[in-house]
């Protein structure tokens, strides 16, 4: 036993020394500084459990409950155009258009698929006066208003007249400024939260475009239904029996001007 413990001083003593040389050869290395400046400057060790406790601190999701409800809206405002051009205008058509019709008009919906394609420019080129994120969003949304609003009773001419071609490409547009605002607000949410509550942006996501898409199919449908409203609506806005609650123009403009607000 004793001479167990003398071999592991020994021992000891040798790598003590051993680490003593490598350290006053490590001194004098000419790039000793620079890589120590390094290290200082990019630690490697691991967090420990207070650091983690302190970043997943339960409620720190409250300080960013303004962001998160921007974030809502703004992907709301996007599920706008795709439950209309997704769903709504295709159910309008189906009575006067044929099958081949709908499968083009169908094709309005292809920009969102490949947006990849120029999310690189909405990366990479913006207004340092304005802002990575904003230089594409306030734009892009503003363009998406004025259309709604101006171009609205258009296109409720050409949905009842099975105008299919022109429907398509202006809906086409519509779907191409909503995917380059998906792209701007999904990179801007990984800076306006803080790093903590980046995974709430998912969240956000879903939310906003769920109930964007849900407000311009399920409840577009219902309002623009003569009979719905006639029997469940027209005692609670004082509407007449026989009309709608809104029109495919009346709508429109509505959420135009919910854009330029």
């Amino acid at each position: 036993m004793a001479g167990e413990k003398v071999d592991d001083s020994g021992l000891r003593l040798r790598k003590g020394q051993i680490t003593t040389s490598f350290r006053s050869s490590w001194k004098d290395d000419p790039h000793h500084e620079a890589i120590t400046q390094f290290e200082n400057y990019h630690p490697t060790s691991s967090p420990g459990i207070d650091d983690f406790t302190a970043r997943h601190t339960p409620g720190s999701w409250k300080n960013d409950s303004w962001s998160m409800a921007l974030l809502v809206l703004l992907y709301f405002l996007q599920g706008v155009p795709m439950g209309m051009v997704f769903g709504s205008l295709p159910f309008l058509l189906r009575e006067s258009v044929s099958y081949t019709q709908l499968g083009i008009f169908s094709l309005a919906s292809y920009p969102y698929s490949l947006k990849l394609a120029w999310s690189p420019i909405v990366d990479g080129v913006w207004n340092a006066r304005i802002g990575r994120r904003k230089s594409w969003i306030v734009p892009v949304q503003f363009v998406s208003g004025v259309l709604m609003i101006t171009a609205a009773r258009t296109l409720e001419d050409w949905i009842q007249n099975g105008n299919v071609y022109r429907a398509t490409a202006l809906c086409l547009f519509f779907i191409f400024l909503a995917a380059t605002q998906d792209i701007a607000v999904d990179g801007w949410a990984l800076t306006m939260l803080a790093p903590e509550n980046v995974s709430f942006a998912s969240t956000c996501q879903s939310l906003g475009l769920t109930s964007g898409f849900f407000t311009s199919f399920t409840v577009f449908l219902a309002g623009n239904n003569v009979e719905f409203c006639s029997k469940y609506l027209s005692s609670i806005f004082k509407i007449d029996e026989h009309q709608p609650l809104w029109t495919l123009s009346s709508f429109l403009q509505l959420m135009g001007t919910l854009y330029l607000v």
